[in-house]
């Protein structure tokens, strides 16, 4: 819960396509606007435009692995500093 926290930095147990875009300018990661959108639309189960931390934690827990290797996965390519562990 705590990498969703990240992310729902306005507290609304809700992430939008901003919270992801800052968020990840934060981390040191660049992705464009049209990516968040897709990968949004892809795992909004209740296509209200947002992810819940169910939909969100399905991002990285769909291929089988945990969590965090899932998340040092998909940070591995991108340039900036990694998450750190301590987050999940």
């Amino acid at each position: 819960m705590a990498i969703f926290n990240q992310f729902d930095t306005d507290g609304s147990n809700k992430i939008t396509e901003e919270n992801i875009y800052f968020a990840m300018q934060k981390f040191g990661h660049e992705i464009p606007r049209n990516e968040i959108h897709v990968m949004i639309k892809q795992h909004d189960l209740t296509n209200d435009g947002v992810l819940s931390y169910e939909e969100f934690k399905a991002i990285f827990v769909e291929s089988g692995k945990p969590v965090m290797e899932d998340l040092d996965d998909a940070f591995a390519g991108r340039q900036g500093p990694a998450i750190s562990s301590n987050l999940v």
